[in-house]
Formats: structure tokens, C-alpha cells, sequence
């Protein structure tokens, strides 16, 4: 037996220490050992509801989601956090600092917390993310939530890996047209807009309106209120509603090729138009070049 295949026997003991072991793995992973952890995660009949939750910095990300743990301490769900913390474009170093914001909850045997780097990369998801979300799968938690480095225009990819995608909205950091740049309104499930308290509740109704196509669930609170989204959580989050298992495998395969194949095209098309001036006879070339190239490279 392998020592991954000994720490997933752990996992489904319910062992803290090999999920914890498991984890810090993730990046270090053979070949064969995704192979594990594939087979372990499509053998799982049952899967927790995975939630994910975004928004720019500042918005209240972290004060939701101790609002929601503070509910789950009379509801006593077992729900485990990934919390993706922005890496240094200098250093690559990240704080990790969303879990300290979390720290009256460590005690808590219903909660596990884990933050980790997005190490950069570009969508906001780290390396061996799939891996992550996989392993939690195999922990029998009743929800995993995934939370996010602030963005909200660009970085949509998470949505292709959770069940319900909820996005945390300042009303006070930008003006109305921001709501037509918010690529992440179109893929979100709902909208919790904070700090009503500094911002009328109706002027943000009327602006969404006015500004968004939006049609998900908006919900208006004042996060500094613990009870202000009891309601919220406990029809959207809490709920019981059994949805469609999720396959993360050709989730993360069709996101890697299309990773795989936006990196062959950008060299390609940087080396191929060097020094060449641009006509419609060179594209066309270009056009043919390149179709040629994939073919045989793939």
C-alpha cells in the first residue's frame, strides 16, 4: 500500500491528521498518486455540496463567512473552508491571513479551515486546486466553501467547479457602469450586497436594475449584523436541496487542455508574426501553419 493510499484510508476514518497530511501533499503528487486519488473520489457515492464565494477585496468575503459559521454553531453542519489567499507578484509569499479573521472557530470539530496561495497564477485557482476540492470530497463534510483571492470582472473559472457560486458586492467601490464590466454577474448564482448601511438599500436595487441583466437572488445586508442573513443562509446555503453529483475530473481535464492549448497558441503566434507585416495573405498562412502545427503536435 502507498503512503497516499494509506492517508485516504485515514480520510475515510474520518482521521484529521492523514486529511491534513493528505492536503499538504497535494503539489508533490505522482502520476500514479492522482490515479488514487481519482479512483478514491469517483468510488465516493455521496458528495457534499460545494459552494463557492468571490468578490473584490474589501467587500466582506470573510465577514460572511463567519456569519454563516456563526449560524452553523446551532445548525452543527460539518463544513470545511479553502481559502485562497493572493501570492506576492514579487516574492511569491502570501499571508494566508483570511483564516485568522476565522480564529474563534478553530476549535470548532464541525469546521476545518485551510488557507492556501493561488500562487500567482492567473485565474485566482492554484495548481493541484482540482486535487484539493477532490480530497475535501472525500472528508464526508456536508458543504465545502471555497473562497476566493478579490476579483470579480475577470476570474470566473471557479464557476465551473461549484455547485452555487455566490458573489460578495461593495456597493460603495465603484460607480453604476461597473456593474456592466462585472463579467462575474453572468455566472454567479447570487449576489449578497454589503454595507447597505453606508449605501441605501433602494439606490442599490434601482442601479442593479438600471445597470445588470442580472436574474439570481440578490440579497441586501449589512454584514456586521450576525442575524442580518440568517434567512439567506438558511434557504441558500443550509438547505437540503440534493443536486446532481459533480464531476470534477473532466472539469479540471478541460480546463488544463484549454490552459494547454491558450499557451501553444500565444508562443505559436508570437514566434510566427515576428518581424512580419501583417496582410491578409500572411494570416491566412498563419491560419494553415498553425492548424498543421496542433495537428501533429497533438
Amino acid at each position: 500500500m502507498t503512503e497516499v493510499e494509506k492517508l485516504i484510508e485515514g480520510v475515510n476514518k474520518k482521521s484529521r491528521k492523514d486529511f491534513s497530511r493528505l492536503l499538504t501533499r497535494v503539489n508533490t503528487f505522482s502520476d500514479d498518486d492522482k490515479k488514487i486519488i481519482w479512483k478514491s473520489y469517483l468510488e465516493k457515492k455521496s458528495q457534499p455540496k460545494i459552494l463557492g464565494v468571490t468578490g473584490t477585496p474589501g467587500a466582506g468575503k470573510s465577514t460572511f463567512l463567519n456569519n454563516l459559521l456563526l449560524l452553523n454553531n446551532r445548525i452543527k453542519k460539518r463544513i470545511g473552508l479553502v481559502l485562497i489567499d493572493p501570492a506576492s507578484p514579487l516574492d511569491g509569499g502570501a499571508i494566508l491571513g483570511d483564516r485568522i479573521r476565522l480564529s474563534e472557530h478553530f476549535l470548532d470539530e464541525t469546521i476545518y479551515i485551510r488557507s492556501i496561495s493561488n500562487q500567482g497564477i492567473d485565474d485566482g485557482l492554484p495548481a493541484g486546486f482540482c486535487y484539493t476540492l477532490m480530497i475535501f470530497c472525500l472528508f464526508n463534510f456536508d458543504i465545502v466553501i471555497v473562497e476566493t483571492v478579490g476579483g470579480g470582472q475577470a476570474n470566473v473559472v471557479l464557476r465551473e467547479y461549484v455547485d452555487q457560486l455566490i458573489l460578495i458586492f461593495d456597493p460603495s467601490s465603484g460607480d453604476d457602469i461597473q456593474h456592466l464590466k462585472s463579467g462575474i454577474l453572468s455566472v454567479c448564482d447570487d449576489l449578497v450586497v454589503s454595507k447597505t448601511d453606508i449605501i441605501p438599500s433602494s439606490q442599490i436595487q434601482n442601479s442593479l436594475e438600471e445597470w445588470s441583466a442580472f436574474n439570481g437572488n440578490v440579497t441586501m445586508a449589512n454584514l456586521l449584523n450576525p442575524d442580518a442573513l440568517s434567512s439567506f443562509l438558511n434557504t441558500r446555503v443550509f438547505s437540503s436541496e440534493k443536486k446532481p453529483r459533480k464531476n470534477l475530473i473532466p472539469t479540471m481535464l478541460k480546463l488544463n487542455l484549454y490552459k494547454e492549448l491558450k499557451a501553444v497558441v500565444d508562443n505559436f503566434s508570437l514566434n510566427y508574426f515576428e518581424n512580419k507585416l501583417i496582410t491578409e495573405e500572411v494570416i491566412q498562412d498563419y491560419k494553415k501553419n498553425f492548424l498543421e502545427y496542433i495537428f501533429k503536435k497533438y
